[in-house]
């Protein structure tokens, strides 16, 4: 609006109102609907084949240069690579770019308009509520000038003079909320960075669910609501890892009776360490175990993994809670998180039965490492000769922001392996003293366990391109404008060699976001670190905590060298062991995204999540689990192979990710029933699919 503020009133009163009223007439960043849509197709002609053009000029370089051998490769990428970017945006998207320049022109000519009547509706109303023309102008005028010198009284004739003219102007009332001594013109940049869409709540993205009734809606909340009551608290210390387990038990039998079909149609079994886990069997019309005389073999089950328990809450955050964390209350559209059951009430009640039989595992500790539930859940499916074409599991979900910084459309990020988990503890041995007569040379056992801790936080392990982010790149470079897109693109396809890999790790990924660096690299955390036994000695002992997130392919070895080349010098005073004794959790093998099951998912995701605007549905990428979820217990069950995916949608802008276990943790309503509507389309992928993958005779069970 910078073009109309020359215009406003020299009174500072009346000139906010103008600036508020101008502010509610003239469309924000002077767009409108077609000015939005031309933009984001205009976009996405740069952006869907810029990264071609440039990609080409710098392929065309480097052989180029290897042909002629006169000049290095990268000087003649570094000069094709602009030309091709020139010669595109000269002849490329023109159109375009014509229908959006005359568009915003005829724009910019009826917010002058638009802008001229609103000032002259707010100074007409204004003047006759101070008094009638440039008289009172002057006089409230003079008052806030006498405000600028201390004046009390003049003050509060200005506000009071404000909240009559900000009455007199509803649109500019509704704008803003006036500051009664807030007498200076406020300037607004309001040329925004692109977004491809208007951006709102997430029930503003997406259309609503269409796979229930009304009603049926509001009570799969409803008995949501209710289970997010039971405190199902998950504790390692404790007998069978759970705080209180009769809350389980209470849990159980509420959803027997909630889910009244689905217990009377399904096998529903009480597993796990004193029965506190469910596993839920939906045998399957193939599941005779036999095969049709020259047919193929019948279908191996899959299975859907969920756990009912819940992370503690800390009482001194209790009072940082909007609503109760246990009282299920449904506020703001927000609740909780989606199930699986309700999924399946939908088709049992529509009539329908799975060609593959289907299996339920809802685990008791899962967040706590699931060794008292999935672990043995497992154990037990195993004895039974229970094998899987495919597991599914909690893991990546919707960002209906896109993946910043690379893009804002909205991307859905399916887990395709998971890092493995250490905690190794650094042992510092000294032979102490007293505090009157500290070592000069920095031989105090809490000095030297604190240089271990700054060297893992100024050099954490390398970075490196691992299966997974291969393929997530791959998905993101079309998505991804610039230069980023074009080394996306590269680096995933394996085109640009080694080098170019490295470099997209340490460069951009590593540097970008804790999240991306993680997906690059070992991460080392810091999580603990006790020393000292008096306030006058030198302790002689000192002992760090480090917990590591393991890339595929990492094992103890790399962890335990990158622990000695961070202690330097003061590597002999330093033991290192695995915490407990126990060997780590390694990362998870990959599963190919051309698995089946991968394509199943996707197709469920994107028909049900459609964008509101019309342009489509979010992309699907693969992407590296930085947590565990149970479903590494099933993976001898299944080749290795499992998918980590939970359909409910979130914004890092709005702090969604800083919810996840922490205070306020929710989900939409609208995201509620989405939820349910991709778990039953996906039931019926899966449940109604042919053989995806050779199943061993006599495997179903």
């Amino acid at each position: 609006m910078g073009a109309f503020e020359s215009k406003q009133s020299s009174n500072p009163v009346l000139a906010r109102i103008e600036h508020e009223a101008v502010r509610a007439a003239v469309p924000k960043g002077l767009k409108d609907e077609r000015s939005r849509q031309l933009e984001y197709d205009l976009n996405w002609c740069y952006n869907r084949n810029n990264w071609y053009f440039t990609a080409g000029g710098l392929l065309t370089g480097m052989a180029l240069g290897y042909s002629l051998r006169s000049v290095q490769p990268i000087a003649w990428a570094a000069i094709l690579s602009p030309a091709a970017d020139w010669l595109y945006e000269q002849h490329a998207c023109r159109d375009l770019q014509t229908a959006f320049a005359e568009h915003q022109k005829a724009l910019r000519e009826q917010a002058r308009d638009s802008a001229e009547r609103a000032r002259a509706d707010v100074r007409e109303q204004y003047s006759v509520l101070v008094g009638g023309g440039d008289g009172g102008d002057a006089a409230v005028a003079a008052a806030a000038g006498s405000a600028g010198g201390g004046g009390g009284g003049a003050v509060s004739e200005v506000g009071t003079g404000l909240d009559k003219a900000a009455g007199a102007v509803p649109a500019a009332a509704e704008a803003i909320s006036l500051k009664r001594s807030d007498i200076v013109t406020e300037r607004r940049d309001n040329s925004a960075a692109w977004e491809p869409r208007p951006r709102g709540t997430d029930d503003d993205i997406f259309v609503p669910q269409s796979c229930m009734a009304p009603e049926e809606a509001d009570q799969a909340v409803q008995r949501f609501s209710r289970l997010l009551q039971f405190r199902t608290v998950s504790n390692p210390g404790a007998d069978h890892h759970v705080e209180e387990p009769e809350q389980f038990r209470r849990l159980h039998e509420w959803m027997a009776g909630a889910f009244p079909e689905a217990w009377e149609t399904l096998e529903v079994e009480q597993v796990g360490s004193a029965g506190l886990s469910l596993l839920i069997r939906w045998p399957g019309t193939s599941d005779n175990g036999t095969s049709p005389a020259g047919g193929p073999p019948p279908p191996r089950p899959a299975l859907f993994v969920s756990h009912l328990d819940v992370v503690p809450v800390l009482p001194e955050t209790l009072d940082q809670w909007t609503y109760p964390p246990f009282s299920g209350a449904v506020q703001e559209g927000y609740i909780g998180v989606s199930g699986l059951l309700e999924a399946a009430t939908l088709l049992i009640r529509s009539g329908w039965r799975p060609r593959r039989t289907l299996y339920f595992a809802f685990g008791q500790d899962e967040e706590v490492g699931g060794d008292m539930g999935a672990a043995l859940t497992a154990d037990l499916l195993e004895q039974r000769g229970v094998q899987f074409d495919a597991v599914y599991d909690e893991g990546g979900s919707i960002g209906s922001d896109g993946f910043q910084p690379y893009t804002s459309r909205p991307v859905a990020l399916v887990g395709t392996a998971e890092k493995g988990y250490a905690t190794v503890m650094a042992h510092v041995t000294t032979v102490g003293g007293h505090s009157s007569r500290p070592p000069l040379d920095g031989s105090a056992a809490a000095s030297i366990a604190a240089r271990l801790i700054a060297s893992i936080d100024a050099r954490p392990p390398p970075a490196a391109l691992v299966g997974p982010v291969t393929s997530f790149l791959s998905a993101l470079a079309p998505l991804t404008p610039g230069l980023r897109g074009v080394l996306f693109w590269l680096a995933g396809s394996g085109l640009g060699g080694p080098e170019l890999g490295k470099l997209v790790a340490e460069g951009i990924l590593a540097r970008d976001a804790p999240e991306t660096a993680a997906l690059v690299r070992n991460t080392a955390a810091v999580t603990g670190l006790s020393s000292g036994i008096a306030e006058n000695v030198l302790p002689p002992a000192a002992a760090v905590r480090v917990n590591f997130r393991l890339l595929p392919g990492s094992n103890t070895s790399d962890i335990l060298a990158y622990l000695e080349r961070a202690a330097g010098r003061d590597l002999p005073h330093f033991k290192f062991e695995l915490a407990g004794g126990q060997e780590p959790s390694l990362a998870t093998p990959v599963t190919p995204t051309s698995s089946h099951f991968f394509g199943v998912l996707a197709t469920a995701i994107q028909e049900v999540y459609k964008l509101a605007d019309g342009s489509g549905s979010p992309a699907v990428a693969p992407t590296l689990m930085l947590g565990g979820t149970d479903s590494k217990h099933y993976l001898r069950l299944s080749g290795g192979q499992a998918l980590r995916h939970v359909p409910v949608s979130g914004s890092r802008a709005a702090g969604d990710s800083a919810r996840v276990h922490g205070l306020n943790e929710r989900l939409s309503v609208g995201d509620h029933g989405r939820a349910v509507c991709v778990y039953r389309r996906l039931l019926q992928l899966v449940g109604d699919a042919e053989v995806a993958a050779a199943s061993p005779a006599g495997a179903g069970q």
